[in-house]
C-alpha cells in the first residue's frame, strides 16, 4: 500500500508524472454500471459508444478501464497529498524513463528478471514477532525495511539468488522500481560489530563489483551495529537518491 505521506519531494514529484503519463498511454474508457431487474451489467464506455463489459470489445476494454480508474485514484491521492505537503509549490518535470543496462550475459536488471528472480532462498525459519506479510525476516530491522519497500510502493522479493563461481549468495532484498523499469539489490549489515560477519560481507562487496554491479545504480547497503544506528526512515532518502541515479542514466 502506498503511503504518499512517507515520500520524499523527489519521488512524489516522479510517482505523479508516471501516473499522468500512464493516462496519457490508456484511452480514455470509462466503466459504468447499469440495474435492471434481473441484475446489474458493466459497460466499457469509449467516446459515443458503450460496449457491454462481456462482449468482444468490452472484455478488450475493461482492463484498459480498470487500470485508468486506478491510476486516476493514486493521481487524486497523490496531488492531494502534494498540496497538504507542498502547498502550491510547482511540481518538478521529473519525467520516468525505462533504462536497459545490462550487468553481464545472466542479468539485465529489468522487470522480466525481476519476476524470474525466486525469494526466500535462505529456507530462513524466523518467529513470529519478525514477520511481514507472511515473510519471516532475520531482524527487527529488516521487517522494518520491508514495511518501507511497502510505503515508497517498491515492490520486492527477500533473499533472491546471485551465483559466481558456482557458490551463491542471497542479498537481502531484490526491489523493482516501476519509474526507471529496473531492479535493483539492497543489502543490510547488521552486525558491523562481528569481525568475522564483516570479513564475509567485504568479500561479497567485491565479489559484487567484479560481476558489474555499481554501489548506488544496481545496488545499495544500509549498515548498524559497532555504533552505528539504523533508522529505517532514512532508507526511503537511499532509495530516492537510488531512482534518481537510474534516471540519469537514461538521459
Amino acid at each position: 500500500m502506498l503511503v504518499v505521506e512517507k515520500l520524499t519531494f523527489e519521488l512524489h514529484a516522479l510517482m505523479i508524472n508516471y501516473c499522468k503519463q500512464r493516462l496519457a498511454e490508456l484511452p480514455d474508457v470509462e466503466i459504468k454500471t447499469w440495474k435492471y431487474k434481473a441484475g446489474t451489467a458493466e459497460f466499457c464506455c469509449l467516446g459515443s459508444h458503450k460496449y457491454v463489459a462481456t462482449g468482444l470489445t468490452g472484455r478488450e476494454l475493461l482492463p484498459k478501464g480498470r487500470a485508468r480508474e486506478q491510476h486516476e485514484r493514486v493521481l487524486r491521492h497523490l496531488l492531494a497529498a502534494w498540496k497538504s505537503k507542498y502547498g502550491n509549490a510547482e511540481i518538478p518535470d521529473l519525467e520516468p524513463h525505462i533504462v536497459t543496462r545490462a550487468i553481464d550475459e545472466y542479468r539485465t536488471m529489468d522487470r522480466a528478471f525481476f519476476n524470474r528472480q525466486k525469494a526466500g532462498m535462505n529456507n530462513y525459519r524466523g518467529s513470529a514477532e519478525l514477520t511481514y506479510k507472511g515473510v519471516a525476516y532475520k531482524s527487527k530491522s529488516e521487517r522494518e525495511i520491508a514495511r518501507v519497500y511497502d510505503e515508497l510502493g517498491i515492490e520486492f522479493k527477500y533473499e533472491t539468488p546471485i551465483y559466481i563461481d558456482g557458490i551463491k549468495f542471497t542479498p537481502d532484498f531484490l526491489g523493482f522500481s516501476k519509474l526507471t523499469g529496473r531492479c535493483f539489490y539492497h543489502e543490510h549489515q547488521g552486525r558491523m560489530g562481528d569481525r568475522g560477519y564483516r570479513r564475509d560481507k567485504e568479500h561479497s562487496h567485491r565479489l559484487y563489483s567484479e560481476i558489474g554491479l555499481i554501489e548506488g545504480i544496481d545496488i545499495i547497503y544500509t549498515y548498524e551495529g559497532d555504533g552505528l544506528v539504523f533508522n529505517p526512515e532514512n532508507t526511503k532518502y537511499e532509495l530516492t537518491a537510488l531512482i534518481m541515479r537510474n534516471l540519469d542514466l537514461a538521459t
